[in-house]
């Protein structure tokens, strides 16, 4: 029987369901329940599902249905799910029982030293029980694949390190609490970290991408060998994609410092740990579109910081949006936020950036890469989608789109408002966010402190997330040394680790995480985050769920008249 404690909105865009009781095969088995009806829901639009021990967190769009309408129609489906006594969980899944070497300590386990001093037991005995042990995958979170398993021996309990690290090796097996669990790729991660394996747990090209499921039973085998296989490991080739067959559309001459394919993003992946991903920058990216005629999934190339040069190999428009990138044709200086034609020969150099972070290199049918799980974005972290699964290089030659399906209508010269253009540049750093699910994890002062400090933009920003400094921010004395079961995070969600600094979760954010979450940017003003550069300095300001939603409708209203022609 479906059994839950609590729905909430965490989000505008987001609603937490949690169940009853502790992190368990009962309460997960009804997580996964939930899931599985959930999954097959048409009546309203869900973008994401989030399960998680406890939890399950479900993204909506809100361009398509009023939140409450939403919220209700969960809610009926749950009291429909209680109600019944035929639902799936009587029903017993059949699960493989899959055997996963580990090399343990070491270079492989770096934090074993310290679980070692946590614990009281020895190298030997950790390895012993943590090996010995049978898991059971609970659900795929945080990663592509990456598992969360229940079974860890209590012995073997370890707090999470007070600071994330910003890069954790792909394959590292970790503890965090009573889970343990692998990263499937690098990326940052605050999990102790005992040992490292080889196995590949998510292959984007197979119809199953992920090695693992919910339900699956695990074993870890003692590794003789003392270092990771690098030939194992999760680089996928992404040669055999169709991408060459296509025309070429123009050439990378310089590709700048980080430059990458980006569209809106995939959804309908986040049970298995997929982010959205896609531009930091979602409205120059849509705004770029709109000049051009494309519809506005197409993919655009995100340029970071240092601009970057193209040559045009066919005639066609193009758009440049975003920070201003002092872009000049054929050594010819040209306006940002315009579509112009161009001939094939031509050269586009694009600067480098001085106020913001993200400039948007938008063409007539948008960049014809192969979709990977329905998306041209670019998962940096997992080195796959967009061209190649990588950062452009230099004699990169990038394909057209397919002009009969991104583009609605015939380009022709557009520019955008300027009440557009004022809203978008606007100087002051102002974030606005609705309040967090974990609020009251924070002490009166910390709150306080939250929304009356300015925050300094650190060297820590990428597109999984932004470190910011400021004073900080202490746990109320009653969830001080207590553990948050990992739950679904929603896009632009603001966590506090033990150090006491926030991290806004961003982009190619994890799906799920155990950090306590002070606010959540609203969905207008995500944009943002992806022109924020180290040393900029914000204040955040809260607003009511009513606001925010009335804040989007607004911000959608306005999108639909942005663009005039000329």
């Amino acid at each position: 029987m479906i059994s839950t404690s609590k729905i909430e909105f965490v989000s505008d865009s987001s609603i937490l369901i949690s169940f009853e009781g502790q992190a368990s095969l009962e309460v997960s088995a009804q997580v996964l329940s939930v899931l599985n009806r959930f999954s097959k829901l048409k009546e309203i639009p869900i973008t994401n599902l989030h399960p998680a021990y406890c939890s399950l967190l479900v993204d909506f769009d809100l361009r398509l249905c009023e939140p409450w309408k939403i919220f209700d129609f969960i809610s009926q489906q749950l009291q429909r799910l209680q109600q019944s006594q035929s639902n799936s969980l009587d029903e017993k899944p059949t699960s493989a029982v899959i055997e996963i070497p580990v090399s343990y300590g070491g270079e492989s386990g770096v934090d074993l030293a310290e679980v070692l001093q946590i614990t009281g037991l020895t190298d030997q005995e950790v390895i012993r029980l943590h090996s010995q042990a049978e898991y059971t995958v609970a659900f795929l979170g945080f990663a592509p694949g990456f598992p969360y398993l229940l079974g860890l021996p209590k012995s073997l309990v370890c707090p999470r390190k007070k600071t994330p690290r910003l890069k954790v090796p792909v394959g590292s097996v970790a503890i965090a609490g009573s889970q343990t669990g692998i990263y499937p790729t690098e990326s940052p991660g605050g999990w102790q970290l005992i040992g490292r394996t080889s196995v590949s747990l998510f292959d984007f090209k197979k119809s199953s991408p992920s090695l693992l499921k919910p339900g699956d039973k695990i074993r870890f085998l003692i590794s003789s060998n003392s270092s990771f296989d690098r030939s194992q490991s999760t680089d996928f080739d992404q040669a055999s994609t169709s991408t060459e067959k296509k025309e070429a559309l123009l050439k990378i001459e310089n590709p700048g410092f980080f430059s990458v394919i980006q569209d809106l993003g995939r959804n309908e992946w986040a049970h298995l740990g997929v982010s959205t991903g896609g531009a930091a920058d979602t409205l120059a990216l849509r705004l770029g579109n709109k000049l051009l005629g494309n519809k506005e999934t197409a993919a655009a190339i995100e340029i970071t910081a240092v601009g970057a040069t193209v040559t045009f190999l066919k005639d066609t428009w193009f758009a440049v949006t975003g920070a201003d990138c002092l872009p000049t044709l054929d050594q010819l200086p040209m306006a940002m936020w315009t579509s112009l034609p161009v001939c094939a020969g031509q050269r586009l150099v694009m600067n480098s950036m001085s106020n913001n972070l993200r400039s948007y290199f938008c063409v007539y049918g948008g960049i014809g890469t192969e979709p990977i799980l329905g998306s041209r974005s670019t998962f940096v972290s997992g080195q796959w989608g967009g061209f190649n699964g990588k950062v452009l290089q230099a004699g990169d030659h990038l394909p057209i789109g397919d002009i009969g399906t991104e583009h609605s209508e015939i380009p022709r010269f557009r520019k955008i408002k300027n009440s557009i253009l004022d809203f978008y540049l606007q100087k002051e750093k102002i974030i606005r966010v609705t309040i967090g699910p974990q609020l009251a994890w924070f002490s009166d002062e910390s709150r306080q402190l939250f929304f009356e400090s300015e925050f300094e933009i650190t060297n820590d920003v990428n597109r999984l997330g932004i470190r910011l400094s400021g004073p900080k921010l202490e746990y109320h004395e009653k969830y001080q040394g207590q553990e948050l079961v990992s739950e679904g995070i929603a896009n632009g969600a603001i966590q506090v680790a033990l150090a006491g600094q926030p991290f806004i979760l961003f982009c190619e954010q994890q799906t799920t995480g155990g950090y306590p979450k002070i606010a959540n940017v609203i969905k207008a003003d995500l944009f943002r985050l992806g022109q924020l550069k180290p040393g900029d300095r914000l204040r955040f300001v809260e607003v009511t769920l009513a606001d925010a939603w009335q804040i989007y409708d607004d911000y959608e209203k306005n999108l639909e008249t942005a663009v005039y022609d000329f």
